[in-house]
């Protein structure tokens, strides 16, 4: 199967890698999510914004009364490491170190803990996340409980991810692509339960759980300007 004919695909994109054969067929996304997503908004807001509903107030879940103290502080230092790659992106495209960053300022970030309940989804091949790229400027993941995420190389080549203990993960978005007309391309992903992941849960019925932050939306960081 090649990358186009995959779902979630834009017509730019179809031109633009239909001569690429992808070495395994793209997995489609399930009718019924098989992911349970929360949000929360990380980072200063604008006093005043044309979007409101992208800076509305965190729901927090009344089980978790550490859940708001807890997220701020993992949010607040994905956010300020995307702050500094931003930086670096920026000088190695022969920019001012502050073009990203600045576009960046009082953006509408979100950390996104997802988590899929394997007691449901946690057979041999299951699609967690379908086939995808993220609408967002970076985004960025610590080390998941589980393995099962999936990218595709410009050549076409699907490889598995594997960060290593105190280490971030990295991925651009579509906002990012934009920005710099296509210089750097939205990464290619999804999330499914392969032989790896089977053996790492053992047999158990366990929850697995993934913490992307979204410096915009999705699993990123939002541009005001493009927003």
């Amino acid at each position: 199967m090649n990358r186009w004919t995959c779902p979630g695909v834009g017509p730019e994109t179809q031109k633009k890698t239909s001569p690429v054969a992808v070495t395994r067929s793209c997995s489609f996304p399930l009718a019924s999510s098989s992911l349970i997503h929360t949000r929360r908004r990380i980072g200063p807001q604008p006093k005043e914004t044309n979007y409101p509903a992208l800076n509305a107030s965190p729901v927090v879940p009344p089980e978790f009364p550490a859940w708001g103290a807890t997220m701020d502080m993992w949010g607040t230092k994905m956010l300020a490491s995307v702050h500094t790659l931003a930086g670096m992106a920026a000088v190695g495209l022969d920019l001012p170190p502050a073009s990203f960053q600045d576009l960046l300022h009082e953006g509408p970030h979100l950390l996104a803990p997802t988590g899929s309940d394997f007691s449901k989804y946690g057979a041999l091949g299951s699609v967690l996340a379908g086939y995808h790229y993220d609408l967002n400027f970076l985004t960025i993941h610590g080390k998941s409980r589980f393995p099962g995420l999936f990218v595709w190389l410009k050549n076409g080549t699907r490889m598995a991810v594997k960060v290593p203990t105190g280490h971030l993960i990295v991925q651009a978005g579509k906002q990012l692509e934009h920005l710099t007309a296509g210089h750097v391309q939205a990464g290619f992903h999804e999330v499914v339960v392969s032989d790896a992941t089977v053996r790492a849960k053992g047999g158990q019925a366990l929850w697995g759980l993934f913490q992307p932050c979204l410096p915009c939306w999705l699993t990123g960081l939002c541009v005001p300007q493009i927003v």
